[in-house]
């Protein structure tokens, strides 16, 4: 069930997106991925401080995209044999490459 934000958080949230459609940043972006990134971001620094609940910080939510696209090439990468390599360019244990293996083979093919 979803709630909806507080009055406070609204008129935060809407701030934020006319600031971030007024700004630089915004107007630089070469393609659609570019605009959405600049207005996520900077509703991630809006809300935050309205609490852990709403959306978590930049840096955190930076942090787990690069995370995704790591995994995601490093299976892309995978032949079945290949992990000490993997960890070298990855700059990443063995044992977290296998992890990172199983967890994509779980998710299926395609995903």
């Amino acid at each position: 069930m979803h709630r909806r934000p507080a009055k406070h958080a609204a008129a935060v949230m809407a701030r934020s997106l006319l600031t971030t459609l007024a700004s630089p940043d915004y107007g630089r972006a070469m393609d659609d991925e570019g605009r959405a990134w600049a207005l996520l971001l900077d509703l991630c620094d809006a809300l935050h401080p309205l609490g852990p609940m709403m959306l978590p910080p930049r840096a955190r939510l930076v942090e787990r995209v690069r995370r995704i696209e790591r995994d995601e090439a490093i299976w892309r990468a995978f032949n079945g044999t290949n992990y000490a390599a993997l960890a070298r360019k990855h700059r990443l244990t063995v044992r977290q490459i296998r992890r990172i293996v199983e967890r994509m083979r779980r998710r299926g093919p395609g995903i």
